[in-house]
C-alpha cells in the first residue's frame, strides 16, 4: 500500500511516455500515421480539447467533467494515455470518480510500446494490462486489447494517445478495498481483519508545508496502513499474504455476522460440554484467530477447482475443508488482485477446539447413589465387603517446585483410582463423565469425529482385557501389565502448553498429567455430540485370579488429524 511504490511505477511509464513525445512532435500535423502496424490518427491538439470536441465521445467526456478529471487533463503539464469509448458503448456504465480514473494514465504509451504483458498503472491505482492477437481475416494484423478489449481506434493528440475500446474497463477494487467497503452485515468479520491495523506517518511521501516557531516542520501528511494481513514492508518472499497489491492475488471467504456468530457459539458449546468447563480467555483467543487465519488464501482459487481439493491450506497454514465448510462458488466476486466467496456454513474444526478430553474415573465419588448404578456397572466383582467400589488416593507428583510460580499452572496431580477387586469373567461398562464446577457430575458430550483413545490404570494388573467403545471393539486382548498404562505417567502427550524442560519444574517433568497408554482409534459418526460409553471384559487368558485388584485412574480421547 505504499504510496512512493506507485508514484516510481508512474513515473517509470512517463518517461517512456516523453521519449515517445519526442520521436512524434516532427510529425504532429500530419492526418494518420503507422505505428507499430497500427493505424494512428493524429489530432494538433491537447487531449482535452479534442474530447470535448469530439461528439462520439461526449458521454465519456462528460464521465470525465463531473468526476474532475477533464480539469485535470486541462491543467496538468504531463503527458497521458486515455482510454475512452464512443457514445454507443458507453451506455450506462456509471459516473463514479473510480471508474472515470480508471481510463486514464499518466504516462504517454504509444501501440508500439504496448507489447503482450506491458502493464499501465491507470490514476484509480488499477493496472490495465495490454494483450496482443493475430487478426486472420486481415493479413495477419495485430490487434491491441486491453484487459481483454479490443482497441477500435488509435488517436495521438499533441500530448496523449487516446485508445478506443469496444466496451468501458471495469473499474474492479482490490481485495483490501472490497473488505473495507462492506456492509453492517459483515462487521465482525471486518473487525477481525482491521481491528490490528496501525497507521504509521509516511515521511517520504509527506509534504512538508512550513517550520513552526519551535523549529518543528509541519506536513501535508500521508499515513499508510500496516496489518499483519497485508504488510508490504516486508519482503515479497516473507509476506503470508497481501490484499492491497496489484501484483498479489488472494482469495477471502466472507462470512456474515450471524454465520461467525454461530460458528463461534457453537464452539463455544463444544467445549464446554465436552470439557465440562467454562470458556477461557484462551479459548476465545484460539478460536477468533482460527477464524481469521482460516479465511484467506495466497493465490486465486477459481470457482471450478474449488471443490476438485477437499482441503485448502489458507496463507496462514489452517485447514479449510470443503465437505464441512460451504461457500457460494455460484457467485463469485472477482477483484482486481483476486477473488472472493460468501460463506453459506462454516463451524471451527474440533481439532482446533478440543486439545485433549481427558476425565477420570474417580468422579465416582461425587456421584449420586443413582448416578452410581446408572453410569457405573460392574459383573464378577466382589461385593461383600462393607465398600466393594471405592476411590483409593494411589499417589500424587507435584511437577513444580513450591518455590516458583508454577504451582498455580501445575497442579500436583493425585493419582485417585477406582478401586474394586474382581473375579474371573469381570466386565465393567462406564459412561464417561465431567465434573461441574459445583462437584457434580455431568456426561461427557463428545463432538463427532476421530480420535485416539487413551487409557490409565495402575501397573501390575496381571490380566488382559477387550476394550469396547458404543459397543464397537476397539482394542482385543489388551494387557494391563505395563508401565505404558501406569495413571497417566507413561506415554501419550502433555497437558496443553506443558515443557518438560521449563525452569522451575522438579522431579520427573515426563511423568506429568500425560495421555496415558494408547488403546486404539475411535470414531464418532452423525454430526450431534454424544455420550461416550466404554466397555471392559476380562479374558480367560491370562486368567484373572480371584480377588485380583482392578484401579482405573482415567480415560483420554486426542483428536486425530482427521478430526474436523
Amino acid at each position: 500500500m505504499k504510496t512512493s511504490r506507485y508514484i516510481f511505477a508512474v513515473l517509470g511509464i512517463a518517461l517512456l511516455g516523453y521519449s515517445c513525445k519526442d520521436q512524434w512532435d516532427s510529425r504532429v500535423n500530419a492526418e494518420s500515421e503507422i505505428v507499430g502496424n497500427q493505424e494512428v490518427t493524429i489530432v494538433n491538439a491537447p487531449v482535452a480539447n479534442f474530447l470535448k470536441s469530439e461528439a462520439s465521445y461526449s458521454n465519456m467526456y462528460a464521465l470525465f467533467t463531473a468526476t474532475g478529471v477533464a480539469q485535470e487533463l486541462a491543467t496538468k503539464d504531463q503527458l497521458f494515455t486515455v482510454i475512452v469509448v464512443n457514445n454507443e458503448a458507453f451506455g450506462t456504465a456509471g459516473d463514479d470518480a473510480n471508474l472515470a480514473k480508471m481510463h486514464i494514465c499518466g504516462a504517454m504509451l504509444a501501440p508500439n510500446e504496448l507489447p503482450e504483458g506491458q502493464r499501465l498503472l491507470m490514476w484509480n491505482g488499477k493496472y490495465v494490462v495490454a494483450s496482443l492477437q493475430t487478426d486472420s481475416r486481415a493479413d495477419g494484423a495485430v490487434e491491441i486489447y486491453l484487459n481483454g478489449l479490443k482497441v477500435k481506434r488509435i488517436i495521438k493528440t499533441t500530448n496523449a494517445f487516446v485508445y478506443e475500446l469496444e466496451s468501458p474497463l471495469v473499474a474492479m477494487v482490490s481485495v483490501y478495498e472490497y473488505l473495507k467497503n462492506l456492509g453492517e452485515e459483515y462487521s465482525l468479520f471486518k473487525q477481525m481483519v482491521f481491528e490490528k491495523s496501525t497507521y504509521l506517518f509516511d515521511v517520504g511521501n509527506s509534504r512538508p508545508l512550513y517550520t513552526d516557531e519551535t523549529g518543528n516542520t509541519v506536513y501535508d501528511s500521508v499515513w499508510v496502513e500496516s496489518n499483519p494481513l497485508f504488510d508490504v514492508d516486508v519482503a515479497e518472499s516473507d509476506q503470508k499474504i497481501n490484499i492491497v497489491s496489484e501484483f498479489a492475488k488472494s482469495t477471502v471467504f466472507i462470512p456474515t455476522n450471524a454465520l461467525l456468530g454461530s460458528a463461534i457459539e457453537n464452539a463455544y458449546l463444544t467445549i464446554s460440554n465436552a470439557l465440562g468447563r467454562e470458556i477461557t480467555a484462551e479459548d476465545s483467543a484460539r478460536i477468533e484467530g482460527w477464524v481469521i487465519n482460516a479465511l484467506f488464501f495466497k493465490g486465486t482459487i477459481p470457482p471450478e477447482d474449488y471443490a476438485a481439493k477437499e482441503d485448502w491450506t489458507s496463507a496462514f497454514g489452517q485447514v479449510w475443508r470443503n465437505t464441512v465448510q460451504q461457500i457460494d462458488t455460484g457467485h463469485p466476486v472477482h477483484l482486481s488482485n483476486g477473488i472472493a466467496y460468501y460463506v453459506n456454513y462454516m463451524k471451527v474444526p474440533n481439532n482446533i477446539l478440543v486439545y485433549r478430553i481427558k476425565q477420570y474415573f474417580s468422579y465416582y465419588q461425587n456421584c449420586t447413589v443413582e448416578e452410581k448404578a446408572e453410569y457405573f456397572q460392574f459383573t464378577n466383582y466382589i461385593d461383600t465387603t462393607a465398600e466393594p467400589v471405592r476411590v483409593n488416593r494411589e499417589g500424587s507428583y507435584n511437577a513444580a517446585s513450591n518455590d516458583s510460580p508454577l504451582p498455580g499452572v501445575w497442579p500436583s496431580k493425585y493419582y485417585d483410582c477406582l478401586r474394586l477387586q474382581i473375579k474371573p469373567g469381570f466386565t465393567f461398562t462406564f459412561t464417561g463423565l465431567v465434573l461441574n464446577a459445583d462437584g457434580t457430575v455431568g456426561e461427557a458430550l463428545i463432538p463427532p469425529g476421530e480420535y485416539t483413545l487413551c487409557m490409565g490404570f495402575k501397573e501390575k494388573l496381571k490380566y488382559n482385557v477387550d476394550i469396547y467403545v458404543n459397543d464397537v471393539l476397539v482394542k482385543a486382548n489388551q494387557s494391563l501389565d505395563g508401565g505404558s498404562f501406569h495413571f497417566d505417567r507413561g506415554a501419550g502427550g502433555y497437558p496443553e502448553g506443558f515443557n518438560t524442560k521449563a525452569s522451575g519444574l522438579q522431579g520427573k517433568p515426563a511423568n506429568y498429567d500425560r495421555d496415558g497408554g494408547t488403546i486404539g482409534v475411535v470414531r464418532f459418526e452423525g454430526t450431534e455430540m454424544q455420550p461416550i460409553v466404554i466397555r471392559l471384559v476380562a479374558r480367560d487368558t491370562p486368567a484373572v485370579v480371584f480377588g485380583a485388584n482392578f484401579f482405573a485412574h482415567h480415560w483420554c480421547l486426542k483428536p486425530t488429524v482427521n478430526n474436523y
